[in-house]
């Protein structure tokens, strides 16, 4: 497996990572478990998820929304392994049902309380936002109204190493920047 490295994150990165959007859903715990179990056996490090994950399953393993984020903190503490495995996540998708925006602090600050409650973490490694909204500046001072691209931003429940937004310059645009596609990521 390759590696690359983000600032802000101390955690090499596997170059291939996991998506777990069923996990809880359509996934059992259980087989999401083994899922997991591999990836690592494998050489995986980093595991994406999102606050949004399961919110189509209301029959689900939370109930809805943070399905996958369930799954993955129970593995977490099962294995011991928070530690060595990186964990990103994603809010701010707009309400499934209503199509009302989550894009603003107070719902973002809700989603990472959430997303950190369900991990069973203190911290989360890599935060983004599912969603773009272009009105919102993507450089500049939090004074100055920029409280999405904020690095060790930090919710009433915990921190967020490192944050993104939906269209980060130079990071959606150019993803190679970021892991190099080049090659066999195994090798």
């Amino acid at each position: 497996m390759k590696y690359s490295e983000l600032p802000g994150i101390k955690k090499e990165l596997s170059a291939i990572y996991l998506g777990t959007g069923d996990y809880g859903s359509g996934i059992s715990p259980c087989e999401s478990f083994k899922i997991l179990d591999r990836f690592v056996a494998l050489g995986g490090t980093f595991i994406d998820t999102a606050h949004v994950y399961g919110a189509w399953a209301t029959s689900g393993y939370n109930g809805g929304y943070g399905n996958s984020e369930k799954v993955i903190g129970e593995w977490l503490d099962k294995t011991g392994m928070r530690q060595s495995i990186a964990v990103g996540t994603k809010g701010a998708h707009p309400d499934l049902g209503t199509g009302v925006s989550r894009m603003n602090p107070e719902d973002i600050d809700v989603h990472i309380t959430e997303s950190l409650q369900r991990l069973r973490a203190d911290y989360i490694d890599l935060y983004w936002v599912h969603t773009d909204e272009p009105a919102i500046p993507s450089r500049g001072r939090p004074a100055q109204g920029n409280w999405l691209f904020q690095l060790e931003y930090t919710a009433p429940g915990g921190g967020v190493r490192g944050g993104l937004r939906a269209r980060a310059p130079g990071f959606c645009r150019q993803p190679d920047r970021l892991v190099p596609r080049q090659g066999d990521p195994f090798s």
